[in-house]
Parts: structure tokens; sequence; C-alpha cells
């Protein structure tokens, strides 16, 4: 028990201090509504809030609450999630990288030129279907019309046009179809992918540049925390005594 010489209140002997008030207005300036309370009203509300949880927690604990099994769980799984919580966080700040970790995860992630592509596609459901579509097109037909006509996927409304996209950004063999195409051709046989069979045509392609180290440092250097902490639970895991039943 706090020494009640220290509280601002007391509840049949328990202390409410001035660092729990300030906590409590704390949270509840967050809500709300709430922010707006000027400093005053907002600690006369928080220290109301206080008496009337302790009041609370005080009728629970004597009418034997906490030995009732649904309530013991949930105060153990609380207890556990708090603890883990504590130790990531305490573990998170002992994390620190030097400026040449920072550089090497950037060459990991930015180390090759990527490419464009400005696509269409036409989409259908059976093969024969798009070995068709191929033969209008070596007949000299208009890949867009086409596409307005043919396609069943949703930029079918749009001659095809998938504007400038990534390979890694479509579902595969799609995305390896685009690196393989000359610029100004389309697909002389039909790509399959979960989607259907498409026709594709690739009419301009470019070099993307990667962002600077700057631009996505807080980034980078948050998936280096995320995997260090990663690490140190397999760690965890590695010297604990886990068995499967």
């Amino acid at each position: 028990m706090v020494e009640t010489a220290a509280a601002v209140a007391t509840v049949n002997g328990m202390a409410i201090t001035d660092a729990m008030i300030d906590a409590q207005a704390k949270r509840m300036g967050s809500q709300p509504g709430m922010s707006e309370l000027d400093p005053a009203m907002l600690r006369e509300a928080a220290t109301d809030a206080l008496i009337n949880h302790t009041v609370l927690v005080q009728q629970a604990e004597k009418l034997g609450f906490e030995s009732r099994p649904e309530i013991k769980s949930q105060i153990q799984t609380r207890r556990d999630g708090i603890l883990a919580n504590a130790l990531l966080k305490e573990q998170l700040a002992t994390v620190s990288f030097s400026d040449a970790e920072v550089q090497a995860e950037y060459e990991k992630h930015f180390n090759t030129k990527e490419q464009e592509y400005k696509a269409r596609h036409i989409l259908v459901e059976a093969e024969e279907s798009a070995k068709e579509l191929i033969t209008q097109l070596d007949a000299g037909g208009d890949f867009a019309a086409l596409a307005k006509e043919k396609s069943t996927g949703p930029t079918g409304a749009n001659g095809g046009d998938l504007g400038w996209v990534s390979p890694s950004q479509m579902v595969e063999p799609f995305g390896n179809a685009l690196k393989a195409m000359e610029t100004g051709k389309y697909s002389s046989t039909p790509v399959k992918t979960q989607f259907g069979w498409h026709v594709i045509l690739l009419e301009e392609s470019r070099d993307v540049t990667p962002p600077s180290l700057e631009q996505v440092k807080p980034q980078l250097t948050e998936l280096m925390k995320r995997n260090a902490l990663k690490a140190y639970l397999e760690d965890l895991r590695t010297k604990a005594d886990v068995k499967m039943n």
C-alpha cells in the first residue's frame, strides 16, 4: 500500500497519488470530447474516476471474485501479456544499428534496378479463345478494341489498360511474361494464371529509380528492429524446453 502521506485521497486506506491521477488524466484526455476540458476539470474527473474504480475493485475483492476460475484466468492472461510486452519493450530499447548496418540493409532491398512496364491485357476463360484473339491481332486487329469487346477482366472497359506496373505486382507467370516481352509486341502464346488466359501487350518500359536511403531509413530501421526482436524470441525458444503434446 502506498503511504497515505503521499496520497491526494484514500479509499478505505488505499492511496490515490498524484502520479496515479496524472496517468488517469492523460488516458482520459485522449478520449473524444475530454481533451477540451481545462486541466483542473480533467484532473477532478480523473480523481473521481479513480475513486470509483478503487471502490469497485475493493468490493469485488471482498466478494471473492479473484477466486472465480474465469476471473483467475483473465487475470493470468493480462499479467502474462503485461510481462511479455514489458520484456519486449525493454529489449527493443537496447537495439541500435550503426550507419553501416543500415546502409547494408538498404542495399539488400534496393541493390538492383527495377523496371516498370506499361501494358494492356485481354483476359478470357478458355485457351482457345485467347488463341483466336492472337490470330485476330496477327491479322491486324486493334488490341484495345478487342479488349473492350472480349476481355472478362475489370480493365476491359479501358481497353485492357493496366497502366504502369512492376512484375512483382502481378501474379505469375504474368510478371515473368512481361519481363520477357519486346516493347510494342503482344504475347504470341496465351499466358495462363489463376484468373484465366491472358493476351498481353507491352507498350513501354522504364527504369525505376529507387528511393534514397534517407527516404526509407525510418521504414528500414523499423524492419530491422522487428527482425531483431524476432531473432531474440527465436533464441529464447531454442533455449526453452518446449514439448508438443
